[in-house]
């Protein structure tokens, strides 16, 4: 398996391919205390199911990242990272990570990581930032397993059908 950087438009079919659905048993429920804020794990009735679609945001040309990579194991793209950097303060952010649910556990986001890592550094950036849902749970374990420490939320963030979820954010010092 190895990692290069996205090649547009010829990556797009592959990348409408890969598959992004999250299964979650357990959410983290976020709850106010008096000095702040508390995630606490708690099973759910019935597993939530998420569908990640990304891939029109790849040719669209307004789009908040610059840097994509793909995770190529022989000819198929098994996961995929978007990052950008932030001049003004000096911060890579995390857009997008996937990893093929046929694929995950191995090792695939965590060398994505490390190349959107690598970019950072070669950008002058002073941590990694990225968010996820409270309803991720595997990502926020796989995250902070990375070392990566939580640094906010926002329980106002999303809206519609995910208004009841609430943004994390993580940082990493590069």
């Amino acid at each position: 398996m190895g990692i290069r950087s996205l090649r547009v438009p010829e990556d797009i079919q592959a990348l409408s391919h890969l598959g992004t659905a999250s299964h979650a048993g357990t959410v983290f429920r976020v709850s106010a205390t008096s000095k702040g804020f508390q995630l606490t794990e708690q099973s759910i009735p019935r597993p939530l199911i998420k569908n990640h679609e990304f891939v029109t945001e790849v040719t669209d040309p307004d789009r908040r990242w610059t840097d994509g990579f793909v995770a190529v194991e022989g000819t198929s793209i098994v996961g995929f990272a978007a990052t950008g950097y932030q001049r003004w303060n000096r911060r890579q952010v995390l857009w997008h990570l996937y990893v093929d649910h046929l694929h995950r556990a191995r090792g695939i986001g965590r060398r994505l990581i490390e190349h959107v890592m690598f970019a950072g550094r070669n950008n002058g950036a002073r941590h990694l930032w990225l968010e996820t849902q409270n309803t991720n749970v595997l990502a926020v374990r796989a995250y902070q397993a990375m070392g990566f420490e939580l640094v906010g939320l926002d329980r106002t963030l999303y809206d519609g059908d995910y208004a009841h979820e609430t943004a994390l954010y993580f940082a990493k010092p590069l």
